[in-house]
């Protein structure tokens, strides 16, 4: 019997050298999916079902969902209404419902993680990472892209940025790119969503990937599988319908769905109530940033003279409560998502009716835990 050759055996000494260090860390995103099973029928989920459908019907909503996680459990998973009102078909598990502005804290993860990477640096020119950049706007971070501190506008009177026309990035930066700034960047706190077009730009440049890859294959396949940008061209069975609120009438269907992409990093994602709180407990369990990172994005930015302002890094925050969180309102969208880091609890309360006032009842279904 031949004996084993030594660089094979040199192979083997160093490959069961290496597998205890590789086995005892598990990868980002590789726990089992936050409520993979259904939880049980219970006291608070009996409550917590009767408060969405009590509120669907005061605030004029057409369809809802919520998802609560409290401890990394989900302690309820429900909804009320119509996710198709015409049709007759009710919100399910699987309804997909847009994120609005909720997009915003997704982008910024994305942001944070080439960070982490040293790719990127908050404090640095962004137009370092991008030659079309080069003599457009001013020096601006990506810190102040993400705080609302940069300059860039939102959206502008008789300016007409949303369409029904299908935008790659590039395309989306020709909305705003030339307009002047509002104010010096850092000055003071100005909510913009078109700043986070220039946060998925840089991505892109420095990933050398489209955004629309970067939020699945670095968000959702960690662990919130619906979350996705909403490309309106690919049809979804499950993607709710939308509505707006009609004072003294019934919510009216939008016939004609906005397209997104324009907007894609600053709110033009979708997904489930479900995998948005899942969003939501990857952020709190370091699956998706580093806690460093994570804990740069929840502590209240700082301006030029000193003062603080309680937005983050893609999050509000409440020090009061010490609750993060963030809101979505657009076309057929009014959503909140909210965190409570202290308690470990998260709140995804998604509603297919414009001014609905998902807000108030995600702080009643968080308060309702207690």
């Amino acid at each position: 019997m031949r004996s084993t050759p030594a660089f094979v055996r040199v192979v083997f000494v160093l490959l069961a050298a290496l597998a205890p260090a590789c086995s005892t860390r598990a990868p980002l995103g590789a726990r089992p999916l936050v409520g993979a099973r259904a939880p049980a029928a219970s006291p608070l989920s009996e409550e917590l079902n009767g408060l969405c459908a009590r509120r669907r019907v005061e605030l004029g909503i057409v369809g809802l969902r919520a998802a609560v996680i409290d401890d990394g459990q989900l302690v309820f998973h429900g909804g009320a209404g119509f996710a198709d009102r015409e049709r007759g078909l009710l919100t399910a598990p699987d309804t997909l419902f847009r994120l609005g502005s909720i997009s915003k804290p997704v982008t910024a993860a994305l942001v944070m993680q080439e960070v982490a990477a040293g790719r990127l640096e908050l404090d640095a020119d962004l137009r370092r990472y991008s030659p079309e950049l080069s003599g457009k706007l001013a020096p601006i971070t990506l810190r102040q892209v993400l705080s609302h501190t940069s300059g860039v506008r939102h959206y502008a009177p008789g300016r007409i940025d949303n369409s029904t026309k299908l935008r790659t990035t590039r395309e989306a930066l020709e909305l705003f790119v030339d307009d002047p700034l509002l104010f010096t960047p850092g000055e003071k706190y100005s909510y913009s969503t078109h700043a986070y077009t220039l946060a998925a730009h840089v991505l892109e440049c420095v990933t050398r990937q489209p955004f629309e890859r970067l939020v699945r294959e670095r968000v959702a396949a960690r662990g919130a599988p619906s979350l996705d940008c909403e490309r309106l061209a690919q049809q979804k069975p499950a993607r709710s319908k939308l509505y707006n609120k009609v004072e003294g009438a019934e919510p009216l269907l939008q016939l004609i769905p906005e397209d997104n992409s324009w907007k894609y990093a600053g709110g033009g994602m979708e997904a489930t109530a479900l995998d948005l709180a899942r969003f939501g407990q990857l952020m709190l369990d370091d699956q998706l940033v580093e806690r460093a990172q994570r804990d740069a994005m929840w502590a209240p930015t700082r301006l030029n003279d000193g003062s603080k302002s309680n937005y983050g890094l893609g999050w509000s925050l409440d020090p009061e409560s010490g609750l993060v969180s963030h809101n979505g309102s657009q076309q057929g969208c009014h959503c909140a998502l909210l965190i409570d880091p202290q308690r470990r609890r998260v709140v995804a309360l998604m509603s297919n009716t414009l001014g609905g006032g998902a807000p108030a009842l995600a702080r009643e279904l968080l308060a309702a835990l207690d």
